[in-house]
């Protein structure tokens, strides 16, 4: 939970405010072990020593009860009710002992309320914060005002008039710190609702792009496979009836079948060919719009059209790996020329999960086609938290036996 490092934005932002919580409801034992320093070098020491257990009690309780309300409302675990009565408890015990040993602890200036109450406030909404954690809003509200009254009267009696103004703003304080506790839970909630729309909404992206495509296909072969499929039934029927209508309509078959190959490998040329230009303008405003600075140098315009198709397809891949595993906040793309060899390098700062996708089928799929013109393709972690994809296709087509 607490390793930061390869973590994605999410991942951190949940351990931040978390850890955050956690650190708030252990200070309780801090400021008890401040308490015990300040009181008078005669007070009985079994009285500090009962301070401090009661101080370590109530910790424990209430991390408990912090730990049981964030897994019901952040994982859908069970409410954490044993926890929320056994923390109640030792609060109630808690505030007694301070009460009954508010003669021994130090008091502040005239008019301000004293350590006593200070004490007895703060062991209070200890217990309230971890407890609005794992409520409603509503439920959180009435706790709240429930904390508030008891406080108060807790406070008012033992202090002056002229210090009314102190106790209330040190229950202000504590109400508003306790408070805090549930705005954080519900703020971390709404970071992990965004961030699973975002993924089922690249989930639905890519849903609807093989709909598409089945679309064309369907519209593409649905009626010249019926066709065959008629023309095939009355051949055969013709067989033995009339062998020459039944040889034109077997040619017939022939043609229609070649026919449909040409439309599906146009159906899927237009699916996969891209302009180089456009797939780089695509790209950055896909990265920019997913919260990724973009630079791009160089471009397409001088290649030839087979190289300008196999790097935007791999521009294509390469941003999709980039939305889907990397969490990027920078990302450089740089196209050039040299020697005869067109080099496109992807470079972003999002190394955790997109490690995974090196052996995918994705980048497999890009190998091979890199490799059948003679080019190459290389993507791994640079060693300096950053992933790199380098695609290097030669400008010249690749002679084969048969150009030969």
């Amino acid at each position: 939970m607490w390793k930061l490092r390869g973590r994605t934005d999410l991942e951190r932002f949940d351990t931040f405010t978390q850890g955050s919580l956690y650190f708030l409801s252990g200070m309780e034992m801090v400021l008890a072990l401040q308490a015990v320093a300040h009181i008078d070098a005669e007070t009985p020491g079994n009285v500090m020593i009962g301070i401090m257990a009661v101080a370590a009690m109530h910790t424990a309780a209430c991390l408990v009860l912090l730990h049981g309300s964030l897994r019901h409302r952040m994982d859908g675990g069970p409410r954490p009710d044993k926890q929320r009565i056994a923390a109640a408890s030792v609060t109630v015990g808690a505030v007694a002992a301070v009460l009954a040993w508010r003669e021994y602890l130090p008091w502040a200036s005239d008019g301000m309320p004293d350590v006593g109450f200070i004490s007895a406030a703060g062991v209070v909404f200890f217990f309230l914060a971890p407890l609005t954690a794992g409520l409603s809003a509503r439920g959180a509200t009435r706790v709240l005002g429930a904390g508030v009254v008891t406080a108060f009267a807790i406070g008012l009696p033992a202090t002056s008039s002229s210090g009314s103004i102190g106790v209330g703003s040190l229950v202000g304080v504590m109400t508003a710190l306790a408070a805090s506790y549930r705005l954080s839970v519900w703020m971390l909630d709404v970071v992990v609702r965004l961030d699973r729309a975002r993924t089922t909404e690249a989930a639905l992206a890519v849903a609807e792009e093989r709909l598409r495509f089945a679309r064309d296909l369907h519209d593409t072969l649905g009626r010249n496979l019926s066709v065959v499929a008629l023309k095939s039934e009355l051949a055969e029927a013709l067989v033995t009836r009339d062998p020459d209508r039944a040889t034109g309509e077997i040619r017939g078959v022939r043609q229609l079948a070649e026919d449909s190959l040409a439309e599906v490998r146009a159906v899927v040329r237009g699916h996969r060919v891209a302009c180089l230009d456009s797939e780089l303008s695509g790209s950055r405003s896909l990265l920019s719009a997913a919260g990724t600075e973009c630079e791009m140098s160089g471009s397409g315009d001088e290649l030839p059209e087979h190289v300008q198709s196999t790097l935007g397809w791999v521009v294509r891949e390469a941003t999709t790996n980039v939305l889907r595993h990397a969490e990027a906040s920078s990302c450089r793309i740089d196209v050039q020329v040299d020697d005869g060899v067109a080099r496109l390098s992807m470079r972003n700062d999002g190394v955790r999960e997109q490690q995974s996708v090196q052996t995918g089928s994705g980048l497999a799929g890009l190998r091979e086609r890199l490799e059948a013109q003679g080019g190459t393709l290389t993507a791994g972690p640079d060693g300096n938290d950053h992933f790199v994809l380098t695609a290097t296709v030669p400008v010249e087509p690749r002679r084969t036996m048969a150009d030969a």
